[in-house]
Formats: C-alpha cells, structure tokens, sequence
C-alpha cells in the first residue's frame, strides 16, 4: 500500500506543474516485417523515447511506479504474445527501489498471422493502446494508440531497420535458464529460493547476485538478499514483501548475476515450490 500512495502524491504533484508539459514520453510502433504472408510469424514493438534521465517501469515496478501495457486490438485470427521485456535498471532512492528503463526502450510483442489469410485482401491494420508512467522528479501518466498497416503477401519480406532494432532488444532480454533448476520455501517473513546450475557453471567468488521476480508484491523490492553458497548451487533468502502476495506452485523472474568488471549475466529461471511436486 505505500508504493500506491507515494505513486499518487508523484502523480498529482506532476500533473499540476510545468514539468507535465515537458516530461513526455514519444511512442512509435516498430516492425521486422514490410510485407506479411499467411501463417506468418513476425513482430511489432512498442519504442519508447524519454527526455534525459527520465524513466519509464518494467513489468514489476518496484516500489513506486505502474509497469507499461499493451492492449492489442488484431484482425480476425491474428494472436498477440506476451511483452519480451528486457532486463531493467534498478533505480536505488533509499528507502526505496525500483525497475525500469531510462531514456527509452523498445518492447518486442511477437506476432502470429492465420493460416488462412488471403493476400487479395491487400492490407491489414494491427492496431494498440500503449500506457505508461513516466518519471523524473515527478511522475506524468501517458499514453499512445498506434497502428501499423501491413501488406499481405504470398511470400513475407522483411523489413531491415525495423528488424535490426528488435533484435537489438531481444538481445536484452534475460534467455530462458538452460539446464538450471530452481525451488523456493516460505514462511511468514522469508522467501528461500534455491538455484541449481548446470555442471560447467561456476558463480564468481564476488559475484553480486539479485533475483527480481515478475509478479508484484511477493518480496521487498529495497530488502537485502542474502546469498548462500552451496555444494551444488546457491541459495537467496529474500524478506516477503508487507503485501504478502502468495507466489502460487511456481515463480518466474530474471536471476541477475555480475560478476568481475561488472560483467551483468541475466537469466529467466522459474522456481517451482518444494512441495508443488507432491
């Protein structure tokens, strides 16, 4: 309940002042395809421009903050994935801490056409609503509805700067944990996440090791975690957060490791609860 209320006094602080016209986010739809063909897959992105130092949330805000969303309005049999986020700062303003994106991101949203689509039909238009908070020394609500009309063709063709672009960001985005396994434990204060790498995987003797979980509310996001090596993995013990969201069987997030010269290397790992298993 604090984060919301420091939200508010953010929100209409910002909203009264100067500082409303100038912290304002520019929105673009971004896509690898120029020409799309039936069944196809391809994706449309979402790109974010801010002012300097100013920011926008990841899909777990943190403290304080709202996380960005896509709302999808497609054709007839077109379906829309999730957002791929890729792996945000963390934003220290003791007491407090937050995730996001500073002076712009792009989104990526795979999308997959039908099977039956046919290219007589010429053209189709993909359209969507994207809301955001931006902030600075305040924070400002915004919002896009964008569109991106493509022609349907026999053969898909891409589109070289746009598909550049996506994979620039895809290239951020924390790749699924190959080969580890990991489970959790909780009692009323604590979440014990433990982590079982692959054989060839050593952590760095001064490794800095965040586990940031995607759903809101199940640990503190400004809380220490304390890291414990072990025989064959390691362990995280993370203070629950006073919302007491209850993570269910199962909790994805992306494991931050950085290790020597600051070398970041990002995971999505899911724990699977220690009993969920039967």
């Amino acid at each position: 309940m604090r984060r919301f209320a420091i939200l508010a006094a953010g929100v209409v602080l910002a909203a009264g002042s100067a500082l409303a016209d100038r912290l304002e986010a520019q929105a673009a739809a971004v896509t690898d395809a120029a020409a799309i063909a039936p069944g196809q897959s391809f994706t449309v992105a979402l790109a974010l421009t801010m002012p300097r130092d100013a920011y926008v949330y990841w899909r777990n805000p943190g403290d304080a903050g709202l996380p960005t969303t896509i709302r999808w309005s497609l054709p007839e049999g077109f379906e829309a994935g999730e957002i791929e986020w890729p792996l945000p700062e963390i934003f220290d303003e003791p007491p407090l801490r937050s995730f996001g994106y500073k002076n712009g991101v792009l989104l990526p949203v795979r999308i997959q056409a039908p099977e039956r689509l046919d290219p007589e039909n010429g053209r189709v238009e993909l359209r969507f609503r994207a809301d955001w908070l931006i902030c600075r020394e305040a924070c400002v609500p915004g919002g896009a509805d964008l569109a991106v009309t493509l022609p349907v063709a026999e053969a898909p063709r891409p589109d070289a700067e746009g598909a550049r672009r996506i994979a620039a960001a895809r290239a951020k985005v924390p790749p699924a944990a190959e080969g580890w396994t990991g489970r959790m434990e909780m009692d009323e204060r604590t979440l014990t996440l433990s982590f079982t790498p692959p054989e060839d995987f050593r952590l760095p003797a001064r490794a800095s090791v965040v586990f940031l979980p995607y759903r809101e509310g199940v640990v503190e996001p400004a809380a220490a975690q304390r890291l414990r090596r072990a025989n064959a993995g390691f362990e995280l013990a993370l203070t629950r957060d006073v919302m007491r969201v209850d993570p269910g069987d199962a909790l994805r997030g992306a494991l931050w490791i950085e290790g020597p010269e600051d070398r970041i290397q990002a995971l999505e790992i899911e724990l699977r609860r220690a009993n969920a298993d039967g």
